[in-house]
């Protein structure tokens, strides 16, 4: 058995706090779009939708933090903020969805695989804080339709490269 050395464990929860802090001090109704991207960062992706608002993911889900989708509306204001990573989210999941829209609910996935008859998207559930004890499986078809979503049982702990990447990008 591999041990994970303290200071990636330190690591990882400072990002998950940084994460936590970041979004307390967001109001919706009250903040501004540039006040919520300078809290929290560039978005990894920003769908505009047809009435002017927008939606922004922050996926932070590589560090261990977590995805946030923040609804902006026409005016720039912020309307909600959301950790998405979460049952009620993955149980609104259903077959026959895009790509884009399971991505549009559950942000950029952790990880993500492809073969010759699909891809599968993964992502940790608890991700806001609490620990990881479980995981959705997304599987898409080859025309990128989702076809089934799967939970299943994981390690509390990130894969001890996982962290040691972290460790080494920070």
């Amino acid at each position: 058995m591999r041990s994970i050395p303290l200071t990636v464990i330190c690591a990882a929860l400072c990002v998950l706090t940084a994460c936590q802090k970041e979004t307390g001090a967001l109001k919706p109704g009250q903040t501004t779009l540039p006040q919520l991207l300078s809290r929290m960062g560039q978005p990894t992706m920003v769908w505009s939708d047809s009435d002017g608002t927008l939606q922004l993911e922050f996926s932070h889900v590589l560090e261990g933090g977590g995805n946030y989708m923040a609804q902006v509306s026409a005016g720039g204001v912020l309307v909600s903020l959301q950790q998405v990573l979460t049952d009620s989210v993955a149980d609104g999941l259903q077959a026959g969805m895009s790509q884009d829209q399971v991505r549009r609910r559950l942000g950029r996935p952790a990880s993500m695989e492809s073969g010759a008859e699909g891809d599968v998207w993964h992502w940790p559930l608890g991700a806001d804080g609490r620990p990881v004890v479980w995981q959705i499986d997304a599987h898409f078809g080859a025309r990128g339709i989702l076809l089934e979503v799967q939970r299943r049982h994981r390690s509390v702990l990130p894969h001890p490269e996982v962290l040691a990447d972290h460790a080494a990008h920070s």
